[in-house]
């Protein structure tokens, strides 16, 4: 099963931080199947790579995943 509770991601840069994902929060039993829609920019890709923990070292998270 994965959990994924309130889970924030924000990236330092030198002109300030951006906040990728703000508190999102799912649960995905065994054998289910999610589909992640949205708009370009929306976070889809920040959710998968923060999942499979293949995000860069300076990377903010918060919540638990």
């Amino acid at each position: 099963m994965l959990f994924v509770r309130d889970l924030s991601v924000t990236f330092p840069l030198p002109q300030g931080r951006v906040q990728a994902l703000r508190r999102v929060s799912f649960s995905l039993r065994e054998g289910e199947r999610w589909v992640v829609l949205g708009e370009s920019g929306g976070g889809k890709t920040v959710l998968a790579l923060t999942i499979i923990g293949f995000l860069p070292a300076h990377t903010i998270l918060d919540g638990e995943c």
